[in-house]
């Protein structure tokens, strides 16, 4: 079972290990990119949430500026995904984040997109940022999405 729990100093090292390795390691973005691995530089007053194993171990995180209520970074330590931890740690804001939430995601992360939709996120627009093409996503409450 993931636990879900606000990001404590504890969790730095493995937070920056995985944001890190997710960028490093990124197929989505544009070739010779050399993105900013620095976590802290990226996150500055966002609320950071961490999806620990059921060993106790940081298997993931979500970084959301809380005003606007963005999801700026989602990401889970790769061998760990499937496992459930993006779907918790998304879940987890069910309790005290009202809805809608935003998120961006690159356009050609189809593997991502396709988790975002699978938990109801719906594409609402696309643009074009310094990543390349993005799609932002919505996550409607039952009754905006009926509206929409």
């Amino acid at each position: 079972m993931i636990t879900v729990r606000l990001a404590e100093p504890r969790d730095a090292a493995d937070i920056q290990r995985i944001f890190e390795r997710t960028l490093r390691e990124a197929d989505w973005l544009p070739k010779g990119a050399d993105p900013d691995t620095d976590f802290l530089r990226n996150s500055g007053g966002e609320t950071v949430y961490v999806g620990l194993s059921p060993q106790g171990e940081v298997a993931g995180f979500l970084s959301l500026y809380t005003p606007a209520k963005f999801i700026h970074h989602l990401y889970v330590e790769a061998g760990r995904q499937r496992q459930g931890v993006g779907a918790a740690l998304l879940n987890s804001l069910e309790s005290w984040l009202p809805k809608p939430w935003r998120l961006k995601c690159v356009t050609i992360n189809t593997p991502a997109r396709a988790f975002y939709a699978r938990c109801g996120w719906v594409e609402t627009e696309t643009a074009m940022g310094s990543q390349g093409e993005y799609v932002l996503m919505r996550k409607f409450a039952a009754i905006q999405a009926l509206k929409a």
